[in-house]
């Protein structure tokens, strides 16, 4: 692609049906926290991964998940369960107000083993697990 035609297509990426408006990018570069377009909570995932995701996901899926946050908001609306297993006591503090009730949140030290280990915790039952922790 020439520099030209590069430098229009990244303009134009900032219009008003641009990519990286429709994706909630601008948004979370805003407000410095993941969120889509309209403010609501997305995984720290690449734009196609939530793409490849979400269709994908069904109200009776069980999902464990290392590392809490907007990650688990999102889970939480998709499905019936979310087991998030968080080692930041800070991060735990904060991300515990307002939880649904469909969300389990655990907070673990990395330093004994118990946070890698959580998982083995919960049996096999979970139809998605998450590391972003």
């Amino acid at each position: 692609m020439s520099p030209w035609k590069q430098r229009v297509t990244t303009l134009l990426s900032f219009a008003s049906d641009g990519y990286i408006r429709k994706t909630g990018w601008l948004r979370t570069i805003r407000h410095q926290t993941c969120e889509d377009a309209d403010g609501r909570p997305i995984p720290w995932m690449t734009y196609p991964s939530i793409a490849f995701l979400a269709p994908r996901l069904r109200p009776t899926m069980n999902v464990f998940e290392y590392g809490a946050g907007a990650s688990t908001r999102w889970w939480a609306a998709r499905v019936q369960r979310v087991i998030s297993c968080e080692h930041d006591a800070q991060w735990y503090a904060k991300v515990a107000n307002d939880l649904p009730d469909n969300v389990t949140l655990l907070h673990r030290s990395i330093d004994d083993g118990s946070y890698a280990g959580e998982v083995a915790n919960h049996g096999s039952g979970f139809d998605v697990v998450v590391i972003d922790g």
